[in-house]
């Protein structure tokens, strides 16, 4: 089972019997919207109970369905996990369960960076997905064996694209790190370390 799959398995939990799952998600293209460093390709912003949440893809998708049709889904297809990553992220801030949903200020990328060295702590890094800004900026850390990595970062690019149980597998007895606002909420329901420490 996917990491996006065990997450919306855990939000039908959650909201069973509280009129959440009743409820509509609206998910729009916004391509003005400030983004995460780590993060490449369409904006979406979805919108649930007066809350906004935010994703990056390269399989965008706009609609508006209610939240229980993310419920029992294999999710084949990229647009549809990008749909359902939008929506376990904008129904737990609607919860209070996470609390960075959107990218920080441009200003703040820097000092996210040189603090997410020193969280790394020398170890290596692997990402199922290039992460361009990682590449650049901590290129000695990051190895393109799973194997040789003591750390698997992972993106919600690598999330919309993951179809079988490939993060699981490849992070092996390694930790597991989710990276920037459009993890968020993945991390707050699965309980998984999660590095966005300027997003709003």
């Amino acid at each position: 089972m996917t990491l996006l799959l065990e997450a919306a398995k855990r939000l039908e939990e959650t909201v069973h019997g509280s009129g959440c799952e009743d409820g509509v998600a609206t998910l729009k293209r916004k391509p003005d919207a400030p983004r995460c460093q780590f993060e490449r390709g369409a904006m979406i912003e979805a919108s649930f109970g007066g809350k906004t949440a935010q994703v990056v893809t390269d399989s965008p998708v706009q609609t508006s369905t209610p939240v229980s049709s993310l419920f029992g889904q294999d999710l084949p297809s990229p647009e549809l996990r990008t749909a359902a990553l939008a929506i376990v992220n904008v129904v737990a801030g609607f919860l209070c369960i996470g609390r960075r949903f959107h990218a920080c200020d441009p200003a703040c990328h820097g000092p996210c960076i040189e603090e997410l060295r020193a969280e790394i702590r020398g170890r290596k890094i692997f990402t199922p997905i290039q992460v361009p800004a990682l590449s650049r900026t901590l290129s000695p850390l990051v190895t393109e064996r799973p194997g040789d990595a003591g750390i698997l970062v992972i993106t919600g690019e690598a999330l919309v694209k993951e179809e079988n149980s490939e993060i699981r597998e490849q992070a092996g007895d390694h930790g597991i790190l989710l990276l920037g606002p459009s993890t968020e909420g993945v991390a707050s329901l699965l309980s998984l370390p999660h590095w966005c420490p300027y997003g709003r």
